[in-house]
């Protein structure tokens, strides 16, 4: 299959299975896979496929066009929308069978009131210390005075419900005892609702960081698995033992080598002077792709299994290295992210030049980067979504 051999992302979907069954090995329970920001930048439509085929019946996304999109793509299992959705789609959501969080009385109302015939299919979201959306419950507060309220709108059909640990990737002491605070609030709420005779059928409170840190394989039906699915680590305060695979890895194209004098100075700003004579080769990648301007000078990519630095600022669509000594020419391949023989740069080595985390880095690959996806060492599809014509 051809493709633009500019910059691209090589996706593995044999490692995307591997994790997948690490993960189910942990979490004991049915799984949602988050699929949601492009299946965090790993393109939605072939990871959704591949997830279906591996049985996942179950996925999370953030707003209604990513749930349309997993049904244009032929998703049959439950698809549910983790955040805001305008009532003015509700109707649509149950055409497409396609639920939604409920997470505020108002909001709930609102829904109810636009449904012209059928029942949406709702998950309840519950704020246990996150402070983003979800009927509060705390030691003040408790969501069972709301969430009884839910069971008055005929339109509602209440299929599950949630809540988001905020903290469950850090093994700090105080970081731990919120988690498990957490844990106790979400409890108290399913308490109540078991001693008024409601009982929902979908419980889910894991994510990614839930699932390898905190064994609730004796609670609750289901778990959220996002980053790890991707072989990603939530954060350096993860189990070391499961062992994931990244499905990821970005390269680009030399497009030119050249020696340059000493005292050359480099890209935008001049921020690299040569101390001494050099061969450079210009990459054509820049932040337009999704690569920071951060690395600027800092970080390395990888040509014939080799670092080699980056030289001055990165720019929109092209980027200096360091190739002093080494045999490259013009059409060679250089690793961005992933393996070059025996090394290795990590998305987790980027984010720390850029002080941010791996979600970010993967999520903000560009849409201009085609996506190469392999089966079985095989390229089963190509999803280029910068070609127009």
């Amino acid at each position: 299959m051809n493709y633009l051999k500019r910059t691209w992302c090589d996706i593995d979907l044999n490692c995307l299975k591997y994790n997948i069954e690490q993960i189910k090995s942990i979490a004991k329970k049915e799984l949602f896979a988050v699929v949601k920001a492009n299946a965090y930048g790993h393109g939605d439509e072939f990871v959704s496929k591949t997830l279906h085929d591996c049985g996942i019946k179950y996925f999370a996304v953030s707003n209604y066009n990513e749930a349309r999109n997993l049904r244009s793509f032929g998703i049959t299992g439950e698809i549910l929308i983790l955040g805001h959705t305008p009532c003015e789609y509700v109707n649509d959501m149950i055409k497409y069978d396609i639920s939604q969080t409920v997470y505020d009385i108002d909001y709930a109302k609102s829904l109810n009131s636009h449904i012209k015939e059928g029942k949406l299919k709702v998950h309840i979201k519950i704020d246990t210390g996150m402070c983003r959306i979800g009927f509060l419950q705390n030691e003040v507060h408790d969501a069972y005075n709301e969430i009884k309220q839910l069971y008055t709108m005929d339109k509602f059909d209440i299929q599950g419900i949630f809540t988001h640990f905020s903290c469950a990737d850090s093994y700090n002491e105080q970081d731990e005892e919120f988690t498990k605070r957490q844990i106790n609030r979400f409890d108290k709420v399913l308490k109540d609702l078991e001693d008024n005779n409601i009982k929902i059928p979908i419980v889910h409170t894991q994510n990614s960081a839930g699932i390898i840190n905190y064994d609730c394989s004796g609670k609750y039906t289901h778990a959220r698995a996002g980053v790890a699915m991707y072989g990603l680590k939530p954060s350096d305060d993860i189990n070391p033992d499961i062992k994931l695979k990244p499905i990821l890895s970005i390269k680009t194209t030399v497009a030119m080598v050249k020696e340059i004098d000493e005292n050359s100075e480099v890209c935008y700003g001049r921020t690299f002077k040569a101390n001494e004579k050099m061969k450079v080769a210009t990459l054509t990648i820049g932040y337009a792709d999704g690569y920071c301007r951060a690395f600027s000078n800092r970080a390395d990519v990888l040509i014939n299994g080799k670092r080699c630095r980056v030289l001055g600022r990165v720019c929109m669509d092209q980027t200096v290295v360091d190739v002093t000594g080494l045999d490259v020419n013009i059409g060679d391949t250089a690793v961005v992210v992933g393996k070059s023989l025996d090394e290795e740069i990590t998305m987790d080595e980027l984010a720390l030049l850029d002080n941010t985390i791996n979600y970010e880095l993967v999520c903000g690959i560009s849409c201009r980067v085609p996506r190469v996806y392999y089966l079985d060492d095989n390229i089963i599809g190509v999803v280029d979504d910068s070609i127009k014509y």
